[in-house]
């Protein structure tokens, strides 16, 4: 018995078993970098906020970036910050230790508002880009 709690992975609070040694931002900002471009914003979930900022500054990646609001139960704070970014043109939006439910809440928003461009899914990780200067082209 002993031997199985030492061996066992504990949860992430995403419900995924953390993989030890294994930090997700971290595959997600070489992406990231060649494509970024000056006038970009970057917007981190406020679960990708700590490892974002550890290895943006240990891969020279040095762009500003908004920091989201923690606001579990409280959607109407998510869609403030997801309209504050309307009209821009190039967001890229970062994710880390998400809750699923609230990853889905803001692509769902997201995509309501504008077009995505590009992205990179890692496991526990993901960023996308968005152009959120005008509403998505429906054919309804």
């Amino acid at each position: 018995m002993a031997t199985s709690v030492f061996f066992s992975k504990p949860l992430h609070g995403s419900g995924r078993v953390n993989m030890p040694g294994y930090e997700s931002v971290r595959w997600v900002i070489p992406y990231m970098k060649p494509r970024w471009q000056p006038g970009d914003i970057i917007y981190l979930y406020h679960g990708a906020q700590p490892e974002y900022a550890y290895y943006a500054r240990r891969l020279a990646f040095k762009p500003p970036f908004e920091e989201g609001v923690r606001a579990p139960g409280e959607p109407e704070r998510y869609l403030e910050e997801i309209r504050a970014l309307r009209g821009k043109p190039r967001v890229w939006v970062i994710f880390a230790h998400a809750a699923p439910k609230e990853r889905d809440f803001f692509l769902r928003h997201l995509s309501r508002l504008g077009t995505r461009l590009d992205g990179v899914e890692r496991p526990m990780a993901d960023a996308h880009l968005y152009d959120l200067s005008q509403p998505p082209n429906r054919a309804d």
